[in-house]
């Protein structure tokens, strides 16, 4: 310090100094972040998958566009359908199934109908699934034996999936200890939920489960109801379930006059001939038995059929 006050030249040297160690360290600072960050520093975020509903409804506007090309090109329409199977849609791949099973503007191949059914199956629709299940419950897989171990997997894998065949046929199994231990009463819960979801043919068997009224409690109401609708679908045989069970309905009214010529019937369609004479006499001559009849009613006409054995 002077005589006139403090050196102001000493403070302006180190002032220098410490702005020169200042811009000296920014420089490094930034040489070092080009070298960590040659691009920058971005902050980016994982690319995110397109929600699942969107995917499926794109595959299937793919497969549904594939469809209306095979309608005008048949050529066409599958190559473009082979290419959706190769990429995994296994709504394409079932579709080529049914197009070689049926035989739908190409020859019918039951090579490549079962190479598209595996396909689909093995890429998870359950549709396939079920229906694979069948040909190897069948033993219908050309070149392969019949396993109902390998249809019982496929029936539980479509049936997880609240497919309503692959329901009854896991059911079926269940209830007839196909593959698996018998499980009646989890099979015929089974039946029924898949009968209850659409498939004909479970409201068939669920029927006449009631109907038979050995593995589950008799019910002729309810028995009545998914027979009607099985029949309504026309299942094979389902008309003549449903008769019947009329009949037994029919059967379990009180025989009077009235309705003694119904209740004849219905023994007649339950093949019980000697009921459904006593029935026909009863509405033929009365609970008292009256000589004032009419021959031509149908109670007496079907009693005399009866009794001069015409069929």
């Amino acid at each position: 310090m002077s005589a006139n006050g403090p050196d102001v030249s000493i403070y302006k040297a180190k002032a220098t100094r410490t702005l020169i160690i200042i811009s000296c360290t920014f420089v490094i600072l930034l040489i070092a972040a080009y070298l960590l960050f040659p691009n920058g520093m971005v902050v980016t975020s994982k690319p995110q998958a397109a929600p699942p509903t969107r995917a499926k409804t794109e595959k299937a506007n793919d497969v549904d566009a594939a469809i209306e090309l095979f309608k005008q090109d048949s050529n066409s329409g599958i190559r473009q359908l082979i290419g959706l199977a190769d990429a995994h849609n296994n709504e394409a791949s079932l579709q080529l199934s049914a197009i070689y099973s049926s035989g739908n503007e190409v020859v019918p191949d039951r090579q490549k109908y079962l190479k598209y059914l595996k396909l689909s199956a093995k890429d998870g629709n359950p549709i396939a699934e079920d229906q694979l299940g069948v040909e190897y419950n069948n033993g219908t897989v050309d070149g392969e034996k019949k396993s109902m171990s390998k249809a019982f997997k496929l029936f539980k894998s479509s049936a997880s999936k609240n497919e309503p065949r692959g329901i009854y046929h896991l059911g079926r199994m269940y209830w007839l200890g196909n593959a698996c231990k018998k499980n009646i009463p989890e099979g015929i819960a089974l039946i029924k939920r898949a009968a209850d979801n659409g498939c004909e043919e479970a409201q068939y068997t669920y029927a006449g489960i009631l109907w038979e009224g050995k593995d589950a409690a008799k019910d002729l109401n309810t028995a009545h109801e998914y027979a009607s609708k099985a029949a309504a679908e026309n299942v094979n045989d389902a008309s003549n379930l449903l008769r019947l069970v009329d009949a037994e309905i029919s059967i379990s009214k009180p025989l009077t006059d009235e309705s003694a010529y119904e209740i004849g019937n219905a023994y007649m369609i339950l093949g019980q001939r000697d009921s459904a004479r006593a029935a026909y006499r009863r509405g033929c001559y009365g609970k008292y038995e009256s000589d004032d009849k009419d021959p031509q009613s149908p109670s007496c006409r079907a009693y005399f059929k009866l009794e001069m054995g015409i069929r």
